[in-house]
């Protein structure tokens, strides 16, 4: 399977739509599964912005200078974040999240768009051919 996905991430205001675009191309004859999660932030801009001597700030802008790629704000285990599956698609078939049920989430063109600030994940299975 080959998945390509535009980019990777998307900056947009709060409540503001997002259109995440991703496309595959797969040999297998069962339409894959498509899941879009829902990632919190690993940590609080915020709260770093407003408390820049904490302990957990000051860990995080020493881990940051010793390896320059390093975002602490994405890169964590999921089981440090809220993850959840905002929708699912197999074929024409669309499945809301449970959290997200009744939300104004639109599915066009096999991309989601939807506002909300945080990160977000796609993930493409397909059965082997």
């Amino acid at each position: 399977m080959q998945v390509t996905v535009l980019n990777p991430y998307n900056v947009v205001l709060l409540f503001q739509p997002v259109t995440l675009q991703c496309s595959y191309q797969t040999t297998a004859t069962q339409a894959p599964i498509v899941t879009w999660k829902y990632k919190s932030y690993c940590r609080s801009r915020l709260a770093d912005a407003l408390n820049p001597s904490g302990a957990e700030s000051q860990l995080s802008s020493q881990l940051q200078q010793a390896n320059p790629g390093y975002d602490p704000y994405v890169e964590c285990q999921d089981s440090a974040r809220t993850v959840r599956v905002v929708a699912t698609k197999q074929g024409s078939a669309v499945t809301l999240g449970d959290f997200y049920q009744g939300r104004r989430i639109t599915i066009t063109n096999g991309e989601v768009i939807w506002g909300l600030e945080c990160l977000y994940n796609r993930s493409i299975m397909a059965h082997a051919s």
